[in-house]
């Protein structure tokens, strides 16, 4: 467990990441993870069902373009201000690049909201996305705010925590990273519970990029 002030500082840190700093966002995250970020993220794309998609927390957008790509209704939200305008503007781009593209027709709902008062209309999603989200996304007014938006049938993936596993000398660094940071250390015998405590139907699942691993959870809406 980190000690206290590392912990602080961290905080402070991320404070500053998501929002007066989120224009270094993508610099950050893909240095610190030795260019896997991205595809981490992108990794939750083949458990989502559709069309209907809502990420919370979505950042600079980088998966709310892949979803528009694949055709389906996106909406998101985020806390923070600044991400919201960088999401923003990269899906403005998207969509000016691709007027043409019937995929392309309507352009996602974002809000700035928090996930535990979600404002959207019950039953208003096939899919909850969320990718590696602080831990408010255990918390009961989250996830009963989750699960109220979810159609039932629906599914919440979230994107929990990325591993790094090759051994060259920069992703052996980077893993030692996450590792003092905290990122890499959690309780897998206790991830599930929140969500059946919360009416879900969880299962956590692996996936291998071959020089990582990505730990995604899985939580059915009965």
């Amino acid at each position: 467990m980190m000690d206290r002030p590392l912990s602080y500082i961290l905080k402070v840190f991320f404070h500053y990441l998501y929002h007066g700093w989120a224009w270094t966002y993508d610099i950050v995250a893909a240095t610190v993870s030795v260019g896997l970020w991205k595809r981490w993220v992108l990794s939750v794309l083949p458990q989502l069902q559709g069309p209907r998609v809502l990420e919370i927390g979505h950042g600079p957008g980088h998966l709310l373009v892949a979803l528009l790509e694949q055709g389906w209704e996106v909406a998101g939200i985020d806390e923070s201000r600044q991400m919201g305008r960088l999401a923003r503007r990269r899906i403005g781009r998207t969509l000016g690049h691709s007027s043409k593209d019937a995929a392309y027709a309507h352009e996602p709902e974002l809000a700035r909201a928090l996930a535990q008062a979600l404002p959207f209309a019950s039953a208003a999603f096939d899919s909850v996305v969320s990718t590696f989200p602080t831990r408010y996304i255990f918390e009961p007014a989250a996830l009963r705010s989750i699960y109220r938006v979810l159609c039932p049938g629906g599914i919440l993936v979230v994107g929990l925590t990325g591993w790094i596993t090759g051994r060259s000398l920069p992703q052996r660094l980077a893993a030692l990273l996450f590792r003092v940071t905290g990122e890499s250390d959690l309780p897998l015998a206790a991830i599930q519970a929140p969500f059946i405590s919360n009416g879900f139907k969880p299962e956590t699942r692996w996936v291998d990029l071959g020089t990582s691993r990505v730990l995604l959870i899985l939580a059915h809406k009965p």
